[in-house]
């Protein structure tokens, strides 16, 4: 019956304590828009005059923003969401961690990017005809950034950057979901820069959607004190005994894993690409980064960033937990589940 809990990933478990009604028994309820305030309130007295700038900008576009989203990108799917989202989330990345280098080099940019997860799960792999692709997309890249930081007027050309960068999207989906096999995945590789060219040519209001969601988003990270890492691993190995009227004394062990997108000392944020409100579900992701964070009794803050509505959700772990262990969640979650079953 244990069988039959689905535990890993992260993502997973917030599905089966979903399934089990354990969640009220974790998580408090809490008002949204009360934590909406609390980020207003942060961002009201900020110094950064280009902060805000680029809310001021963001505010007075949300409508357009919101109608270009559903129509493009949820309606006819020119982009699905999901992509979309990692489209964003893989720039706003890469552009925080070069920005944080002055005289940046292209040799920079490439151990920057050889870095990344998405990267380094393809090293291990092993392929060399795709490791040669993946390093002259990667090389061409480290030298378009370059240039890019270098330029008088970088932002006209941020839209074709994030086209050259499309091929860390196609890496992700491949590392996290195994969408393609291997001759499309070469396929896609190949053609990514122009696929999503064509995209932004055909569709320049995608195209401005994606080159604004891109810099709020980096604009948002830099408006803190906070210096970032990028796709931290946070990971549990679990370990659970069980008793029930049909199996006595059972156990079963396994692994949880999951990756933040931006951790700094003090805090972790989490990027949301929606059209919708942030939901329990989302909390408790951000929650369960923390739970399994390495560096959690440093963590004071954890927050949850929705540019395309141009909302934040900034919490502290104490205002969400009644457990604030992994393992007990763990268990109370297998408990529930074989209540339900037997």
């Amino acid at each position: 019956m244990i069988k039959e809990i689905p535990l890993t990933p992260v993502k997973t478990l917030i599905k089966t304590i979903n399934l089990t009604g354990v969640r009220e028994d974790i998580f408090k309820k809490i008002d949204i828009n009360i934590l909406l305030e609390r980020t207003k309130n942060r961002l009201k007295n900020t110094s950064n005059e280009s902060l805000g700038k680029i809310q001021m900008l963001h505010t007075s576009c949300k409508d357009n923003m919101l109608t270009i989203y559903d129509d493009w990108i949820c309606k006819k799917k020119i982009i699905d969401p999901r992509t979309f989202g990692i489209i964003i989330d893989r720039f706003v990345k890469l552009m925080y961690q070069t920005e944080q280098i002055n005289e940046i080099t292209d040799t920079d940019v490439i151990s920057i990017i050889n870095t990344s997860n998405v990267v380094t799960y393809e090293e291990q792999t092993k392929n060399a005809k795709t490791k040669e692709i993946i390093d002259q997309l990667i090389y061409n890249l480290s030298q378009s950034i370059v240039a890019y930081k270098k330029t008088n007027n970088p932002y006209a050309t941020l839209t074709e950057l994030i086209a050259e960068s499309y091929f860390l999207t196609i890496m992700d989906m491949q590392y996290k979901q195994n969408q393609f096999s291997d001759s499309e995945y070469l396929e896609k590789l190949k053609a990514s820069k122009s696929e999503l060219r064509t995209i932004f040519i055909k569709h320049p209001d995608i195209a401005w959607l994606t080159n604004v969601l891109s810099f709020t988003s980096y604009m948002y990270l830099v408006s803190t004190d906070n210096k970032f890492t990028c796709d931290d691993i946070i990971s549990c190995d679990y370990s659970l005994t069980y008793d029930t009227p049909i199996e006595k004394d059972c156990e079963i062990s396994g692994h949880i894993s999951g990756e933040i997108d931006f951790q700094s000392q003090s805090e972790i944020l989490d990027l949301k690409i929606s059209k919708s409100n942030f939901t329990m579900d989302h909390i408790m992701q951000v929650a369960l980064y923390y739970m399994l964070s390495s560096n959690k009794e440093n963590i004071k803050t954890l927050t949850l960033y929705n540019p395309l509505l141009n909302q934040s959700l900034i919490i502290s772990p104490n205002d969400i937990f009644k457990v604030n262990n992994i393992g007990e969640i763990i268990n109370i979650t297998a408990t529930k589940y074989l209540e339900k079953k037997l």
